[in-house]
């Protein structure tokens, strides 16, 4: 029985394979200039086409990425609110005002991306949708 895969998750299955392709491509140029780079997010293309052909085990761990997400969040967010690390662009350490306005702009944006992954995973009709389908 074939049933239609809702637009978010497609949406979401891209996002993540795009990361995925991305991070191939830094394993990849890392080996040009004689690196060899260890980078998870390859798994990602794998995920993301576990998603496009609705298997529950894509949905369990796209689960636990958003989840890993919200943990760097919150640990990101402490260290650099409390002084432990530097913002910068490029060369330049960012300070004051700006600093402030960055990293709560930039959580603003992150938690706002995570927060429309957790409910696109975590909907009760797309939970039926990958339980229910048959391979």
């Amino acid at each position: 029985m074939s049933k239609i895969r809702p637009l978010s998750i497609t949406i979401l299955a891209w996002l993540f394979i795009i990361a995925g392709s991305f991070s191939i491509w830094d394993v990849v140029s890392g080996l040009w200039q004689h690196r060899l780079s260890l980078n998870f997010g390859v798994l990602f293309v794998f995920l993301g086409r576990g998603l496009l052909r609705l298997r529950p085990a894509a949905l369990s761990w796209a689960l636990a990425i958003t989840v890993l997400g919200w943990v760097c969040l919150a640990v990101a967010l402490i260290c650099v609110l409390c002084g432990l690390g530097d913002v910068r662009f490029g060369p330049e350490i960012i300070t004051g005002a700006r600093r402030l306005f960055i990293v709560i702009g930039g959580a603003v944006i992150y938690g706002a991306f995570l927060t429309w992954v957790t409910r696109v995973v975590t909907r009760r009709d797309i939970v039926d949708l990958f339980h229910d389908h048959v391979a």
